[in-house]
């Protein structure tokens, strides 16, 4: 399947994942005299989000414009990187917010805990997609073959009677490899930014439930990043599982199905990724109302 095939068929779901992304932003009402001080907060976190995108996206284009003789084992790295980068620049800036105040200060004895400060969807969503992409990849290794020169894992084959069918590239141990630590290393990444603003200062006069609603909205859009940055690995490995799985001229039947489930999966980690990013980049409104409870849709 050429790259140009795989674009047109996730063009989309790209669209549709933008698009629900945008309608399904998180709204924070807040009280009146604490907007001046979250708005900045808000862009602040924004312009973050927005520059490691921006610098990830640049190492990321860098990689695949790499003509080293690897066959793409730097490129396949190349979404994961970017991912990574992205959510340690966030991380950098939440450890760097500067302590923002209001006009009068208050002070609580209520105790905060950390994981009150993770936002429990985002995570449901980043550990589902990076399962996904986990057994991706088991099941390209497991079903790995040898290509032409002896490589371990870059090419699918298969046996039936007297003849034989084979074809890549495949994403086996020879690609799997290198992206399961490079999932790894987004993982922890993220963790280290969920981490950054569950610890940062409170910031201004804000109350204690409302500064924890507005801790959660910054690690939603850190999550949202690393799962972007799954899912963009997920696209083109199930891409390749699918052109492998249905090109062979030769192949027990249970190989069509299981090609087209992995073409599935690849559209919706398209939706997904668009999903994700699109979110993560407009971030939540902050609207105020002096009428409403401070709540969280």
């Amino acid at each position: 399947m050429s790259p140009t095939v795989v674009f047109l068929l996730c063009l989309p779901a790209l669209v549709l994942g933008a698009t629900v992304g945008w309608r399904r932003r998180r709204v924070v009402v807040i009280d009146t005299q604490a907007r001046t001080v979250l708005a900045r907060l808000q862009r602040r976190r924004g312009i973050a989000v927005l520059l490691g995108l921006l610098i990830g996206g640049a190492a990321a284009a860098a990689m695949l414009g790499v003509q080293n003789g690897d066959l793409g084992r730097l490129a396949s790295m190349a979404p994961a990187s970017a991912g990574a980068i992205a959510v340690l620049v966030v991380a950098l800036a939440e450890l760097t917010t500067p302590h923002l105040e209001g006009e009068v200060r208050t002070a609580s004895l209520q105790s905060r805990r950390r994981l009150e400060a993770v936002d429990v969807p985002a995570a449901r969503l980043a550990l589902v997609t990076f399962a996904a992409l986990v057994v991706a990849l088991w099941v390209g290794w497991v079903m790995g073959s040898p290509d032409d020169m002896g490589r371990a894992g870059r090419a699918i084959s298969a046996v039936c009677g007297t003849t034989s069918s084979g074809g890549g590239p495949w994403p086996g141990s020879f690609y799997g490899g290198l992206m399961l630590l490079a999932a790894a290393v987004v993982a922890l990444a993220t963790f280290a930014a969920v981490a950054a603003v569950a610890e940062r200062p409170r910031v201004g006069t804000t109350s204690l439930e409302t500064d924890t609603r507005l801790r959660r909205a910054a690690t939603a859009q850190i999550l949202l990043v690393s799962t972007a940055s799954a899912a963009c690995t997920l696209v083109p490995v199930a891409g390749l599982m699918t052109s492998g799985l249905l090109g062979l001229t030769c192949h027990p039947w249970w190989y069509v199905p299981l090609g087209a489930f992995w073409g599935v999966v690849m559209l919706v980690a398209a939706g997904v990724a668009a999903a994700c990013l699109g979110t993560a980049l407009w971030g939540p409104r902050t609207v105020s109302n002096v009428e409403e409870p401070v709540v969280v849709r």
